[in-house]
């Protein structure tokens, strides 16, 4: 097997660990009954925003540092947040626990940036497509997977709600261990550049990378954030 398609499987299956998060669907269920007896409006008037406004803020963050720090650090924290987020979820009962957990999601979110630009500094620009296809295929299976051992786990009676949490922490955790043995990436796009790459900085300078990277984060990021605003409360 060549060496690209061995490294576009082994991120698409950290894709499918990060979303293998059967507690999802059934969130508001979960924080609306005992143990922790939330009233809807408090999930969503004064939890669930926390994880947009953080999202919103640190989008652009990442984006600015994933290319420095060589994109593994951050899809570690990525997979870090996930695990703080199921362990806040599953020991702590406090209004302000919940929106400490949703800090942790938004930042999770933000720092997917660095999945699906991580793959792309290690293989050549003609798998470009096919590796992109692992990586969204890797997220859709982790969530058709999920969601379906989720509602056939509810509807069997084989588990509560509440156990649910545990299956997405055992993701979590298992995400973990594979984003730390991700290659590490000895060069990036821009500040850690081959000379396949010089020709970004031969042409616009660093300053106008700088300037035209701050330009087009700052716009991402606001869509990301509004697509993400989107999902969190259909999903969730």
């Amino acid at each position: 097997m060549e060496k690209w398609l061995i490294q576009s499987i082994w991120i698409a299956v950290f894709g499918f660990l990060k979303e293998f998060r059967p507690e999802d669907p059934y969130i508001i269920q979960y924080l609306t009954n005992p143990p922790m007896n939330f009233t809807n409006q408090e999930v969503n008037q004064e939890i669930f925003p926390v994880s947009t406004y953080t999202c919103l803020g640190l989008t652009v963050v990442m984006f600015l540092i994933t290319d420095y720090l060589r994109y593994k650090p951050i899809v570690v924290l990525n997979a870090v947040s996930s695990l703080i987020v199921q362990i806040l979820l599953i020991f702590t009962r406090s209004k302000t626990d919940m929106k400490i957990m949703e800090v942790f999601y938004g930042t999770m979110i933000a720092c997917e940036v660095a999945y699906y630009t991580y793959v792309y500094s290690k293989v050549d620009k003609k798998y470009y497509k096919t590796v992109s296809s692992h990586m969204k295929m890797g997220c859709l299976l982790g969530r058709l997977v999920s969601a379906l051992l989720a509602q056939t786990l509810i509807d069997n009676h084989v588990l509560t709600v509440s156990h649910l949490n545990y299956l997405t922490l055992a993701g979590a955790i298992a995400s973990i261990f594979w984003a730390f043995g991700l290659p590490s990436i000895k060069n990036s796009l821009y500040f850690h550049q081959t000379s396949e790459h010089t020709y970004i900085r031969d042409n616009t300078g660093k300053k106008g990378i700088f300037f035209h990277k701050i330009k087009f984060f700052n716009l991402f990021g606001l869509f990301y954030c509004l697509f993400y605003k989107l999902k969190i409360y259909s999903s969730r």
